[in-house]
């Protein structure tokens, strides 16, 4: 039997939309550590090169850290001083332009868009059997598309294959038109009793990839095994694509993984081993965020599932004319702005993702169109899986611990308890839950890492690699406006013990110092449920306090704001005072 190989150390290089980052994780005291991090603008877009911005993500690394990773003079990546393994993950390439083929709207091209919007993939358009009416038409809508790829999904495993064959031929049309530098990949997500057509009618043609079906009966969706290939889809297209990624050695690309795909693999591996609550019968899982300059996303985990969504941020100019959303960023801005500077603000933000808040009414409508993100996320990806526990007046309705938040806008707020207030205004979470903030935006790093080292992400998150910003406690009640609705006994490892009593409407910030232990006897009114169980019953835990120490958060689900703006900005500025400012 063939030993186990461990590795020492391990680089990682996270190439995002703005910031390429590098890790290095080494064994101190027998266990895994991040050892050195390091940063770099990304170098993408007209007359760079993608390896440009990671070799100078690695030599802030190297600069930082004890490490030498390049000879003087070497232009290529071959990593030196002891690095056992590197692995990739990519964030900042240019979306795939994808056209989705199916069969009905709400069947197969639902579950498309599903696959599609975990992914980096654009989807420029989607046909369904209307499409099929007009065959000639059709090929020379395709061909105006210009698709990078061609998803077709439809047909449960045994199901009718005729819509599906149809477009098997229309494909191979537009391949036999097309010249071979502009031919797209066509790849097959559907039922297997057509693999061997779609073999015999377009690999003569055009590039084919033959995945499991996405949706092997009705209601069904069998999402990993897709994902996986089309992640190495995407990833080739980027080679083929982007200039220098070439340049980075054969053997490392044996380890790299869309930052989506990656992210998407840790929150699952989450899922399926962090310990299930026994206080609830609600049930429980992991979120993650990721709020940056150029991407919102967010992972659900339950139970080894993962509801997913990645979009890059999107303000075209119609969403920046639509009153509406407009209002929405405005009043969750916790500063006196108009309209008119909402707009100005994130048409700038729009042309410039990167740019950062100059004033304090910037950072405001920044911090409120983080809380509109957030929300948006929740909504599309619980729209997506009906597994999530998600109600459009209340929200999410299960509960989450962790929540693990990441992205530039999150975690590079001013203060932490700014942080905290655009996690739970814009995800609105229940119960009891951890907020921890994931800094140096490894959790995709460790997503590629565990296929090669298992042990590393365990360890990793066993560490403070992963700032503990604070535990929640959320209190619902239907007792009316300054009511009592529960009482905190605390208990600190060290120090005098206390009581207080939180009123329906507070907001409260305990302050116990960061690493302490602390033991919360939580004594709900009998019309309050804290998440052990349903109204009035009562819990015990222990928690390792973060920096925020205990926030409890009694404002009710679903928020709401005053109408009047006096009003509401009083409203907002006070909560902030109540966690910190």
């Amino acid at each position: 039997m063939a030993k186990e190989r461990h590795y020492h150390s391990v680089l990682g290089v996270d190439i995002g939309q703005i910031t390429t980052r590098s890790a290095l994780f080494g064994i101190s005291e027998g266990k895994y550590r991040l050892t050195g991090e390091g940063a770099a603008p990304t170098s993408l877009g007209y007359g760079q090169a993608v390896n440009v911005g990671i070799k100078d993500a690695i030599l802030d690394l190297q600069a930082k850290s004890d490490g030498v990773f390049f000879k003087p003079g070497d232009q290529t990546i071959k990593p030196l001083s002891g690095v056992d393994r590197v692995v990739w993950t990519m964030s900042g390439g240019m979306r795939v332009r994808t056209v989705l083929l199916g069969v009905a709207a709400g069947g197969s091209i639902a579950a498309g868009r599903v696959l599609a919007d975990s992914l980096p993939l654009e989807i420029v358009a989607s046909f369904g059997l209307p499409g099929l009416a007009d065959e000639t038409d059709m090929v020379d809508r395709l061909i105006n598309l210009h698709p990078s790829l061609v998803l077709i999904v439809g047909g449960e495993d045994g199901g009718a294959q005729a819509p599906i064959r149809t477009w098997v031929d229309i494909m191979r049309s537009v391949c036999l038109l097309l010249s071979e530098e502009v031919k797209p990949t066509v790849v097959y997500a559907g039922n297997p009793a057509l693999h061997p057509y779609f073999r015999r009618r377009l690999e003569p043609v055009t590039k084919l990839s033959i995945l499991p079906n996405l949706q092997p009966q009705t209601g069904l969706l069998d999402l990993v095994p897709v994902q996986r290939s089309l992640d190495r889809e995407i990833l080739k297209n980027w080679k083929k694509h982007i200039p220098g990624w070439v340049e980075l050695d054969d053997p490392l690309e044996k380890v790299v993984s869309t930052t989506d795909y990656a992210w998407n693999r840790m929150v699952r591996y989450l899922s399926r081993t962090k310990e299930q609550s026994t206080r609830s019968s609600l049930e429980t899982g992991v979120v993650a965020l990721d709020i940056g300059g150029g991407v919102t996303r967010i992972a659900i985990g339950m139970q080894g599932n993962v509801g997913m969504v990645s979009r890059n941020v999107q303000l075209d100019q119609g969403l920046l004319q639509d009153e509406d959303f407009l209002q929405s960023v405005r009043q969750w801005t916790a500063s006196s702005v108009s309209t008119d500077d909402v707009q100005q603000y994130l048409f700038n933000y729009w042309s410039n993702p990167a740019i950062l808040p100059e004033t304090q009414e910037e950072l405001a409508i920044s911090q409120a169109y983080a809380r509109v993100r957030i929300k948006q996320a929740v909504e599309k990806v619980s729209a997506h899986y009906g597994w999530i526990p998600f109600d459009s007046v209340r929200g999410l309705l299960g509960l989450f611990e962790p929540i693990i938040a990441s992205g530039a806008v999150l975690t590079q707020a001013p203060s932490a308890s700014q942080t905290m207030l655009m996690i739970l205004d814009g995800l609105q979470p229940r119960g009891v839950s951890t907020v921890v903030l994931d800094r140096h935006q490894i959790l995709p790093m460790l997503g590629v890492i565990g296929g090669i080292e298992p042990l590393l992400p365990v360890q990793l998150l066993a560490s403070d690699v992963f700032e503990n910003l604070g535990t929640v406690i959320v209190p619902e009640s239907d007792l009316e406006q300054d009511e009592i609705v529960l009482r905190v006994h605390v208990e600190p490892e060290t120090g005098k013990e206390y009581s207080v009593d939180i009123a329906q409407g507070e907001l409260r910030h305990l302050v116990v110092p960061a690493g302490m232990s602390v033991v919360l006897t939580l004594e709900p009114h009998p019309g309050t449920d804290i998440g052990f169980g349903g109204p009035g019953v009562e819990g015990r835990l222990t928690v390792t306090s973060g920096r925020l120490g205990v926030v409890i958060d009694a404002r009710g689900r679903p928020l709401v704001l005053e109408a009047e703006d006096e009003f509401r900005l009083a409203q907002l500025q006070r909560w902030s005072l109540a966690i910190g400012g």
